[in-house]
């Protein structure tokens, strides 16, 4: 830029002499690289136009005419040095940000805070996350469990761990019942929808209208008839809910109930 405003001067003072266009380049070149003797360049391209303009005559040109060119070539050593001093200010600057990052770096970083404030804090971080660990992300566990063993119950997911939690109790207990008694639902009563040999024993047969009702049942039953007893782990629960067996069945519940993790 100061490259093209130099040689704009040489121009309106028709010294278009080829010296007079390599001088200007060679001018900015070395005020990029802070050498002192650019600014005697740029005086002795100022003062060398300025005496081929007072000094040249040319035929057919009256007086208007040089004084146009001379209010010009006013105009123009006006504006060179405002650009030179932006030129020298704008080199100065860059050159403090490379000898001091560190300034630069914390100047940046002041003005960035507004934006960090609006952020959450991180209470609210761990109630988001603790959200989808103990919601969303249980009733996706639970799904993709019953999608593995191809069970019925998969669409229930999100119910049975809402039941769960309104009862109070493990929201992996009658998932793995269900696959201890009727491994998922695939082996019950017909039209039943009795996944967890409830109320079966000798020829009776206890009959719900859908899932959704046995699961509700189901759950229910769990909390008030056997967590209020203090029977909460499947040994426990076995006691009264499968007296018969020796251990088969509570060990199944407790397998399940791992793999649910």
């Amino acid at each position: 830029g100061l490259w093209l405003v130099i040689s704009s001067g040489c121009f309106l003072s028709e010294s278009v002499q080829f010296y007079f266009i390599c001088d200007p380049l060679i001018a900015y070149l070395t005020l990029l690289c802070n050498k002192p003797f650019s600014l005697c360049l740029i005086l002795r391209i100022a003062g060398t136009t300025l005496q081929n303009l007072t000094m040249k005559e040319k035929s057919g040109h009256n007086e208007g005419y040089q004084m146009s060119k001379l209010s010009l070539l006013l105009s123009y050593f006006l504006v060179t040095p405002c650009i030179i001093l932006l030129a020298l200010v704008f080199s100065l600057f860059i050159e403090y940000q490379y000898n001091n990052p560190h300034h630069a770096a914390s100047f940046y970083a002041s003005s960035s805070t507004t934006v960090y404030a609006a952020l959450p804090n991180n209470q609210v971080i761990k109630l988001i996350q603790t959200n989808i660990q103990t919601s969303d992300a249980r009733v996706e566990i639970i799904r993709q469990f019953l999608a593995r063993h191809s069970s019925p119950l998969e669409p229930y997911s999100n119910l049975i761990v809402n039941t769960a939690d309104t009862y109070g109790l493990d929201y992996r207990l009658i998932t793995a019942i269900a696959g201890q008694e009727s491994d998922w639902c695939r082996t019950t009563p017909k039209n039943s929808y009795n996944c967890w040999g409830f109320g079966i024993y000798g020829g009776k047969v206890t009959r719900f209208q859908n899932y959704s009702e046995a699961i509700e049942t189901v759950t229910k039953t769990l909390a008030v008839k056997y967590k209020s007893q203090g029977l909460t782990t499947p040994e426990q629960i076995m006691s009264v809910y499968n007296p018969s067996s020796k251990g088969s069945w509570a060990n199944g519940v407790n397998t399940f109930m791992d793999e649910l993790q």
